[in-house]
């Protein structure tokens, strides 16, 4: 199907609805069934009491330096993110594509 795109530069809306599409459709609905199933315990008992655990976090525990350097990608990441603002069409990045397509159909 996307294949077929290339003739107008990969653009899908409007194309028909044939067979091959309609079985990748059933595919992804029954790859989502498969996944579903995959997620399921291979074994499923009931009325067996599991042995209760209690898990708690050392609230006094030293941090390491994995958990500094941790510390600091995330905040420059976050502060980076927060500067870029958004961005003006045509500036040469990934938002340009679809801009592209609209100059070549018109």
């Amino acid at each position: 199907m996307f294949w077929m795109g290339r003739n107008n530069g990969f653009v899908l809306a409007d194309m028909p609805i044939d067979a091959e599409m309609i079985w990748g459709m059933a595919l992804i609905v029954a790859g989502i069934g498969v996944a579903g199933y995959g997620l399921l315990p291979r074994k499923l008992v009931s009325g067996a009491s599991e042995p209760e655990v209690t898990v708690s976090a050392p609230e006094d525990a030293p941090l390491g330096p994995a958990h500094w350097h941790l510390m600091i990608v995330l905040t420059v990441a976050c502060g980076r993110r927060r500067d870029a603002g958004p961005r003006p069409a045509g500036d040469g990045r990934a938002g340009l594509i679809p801009a592209q397509d609209a100059r070549r159909r018109a």
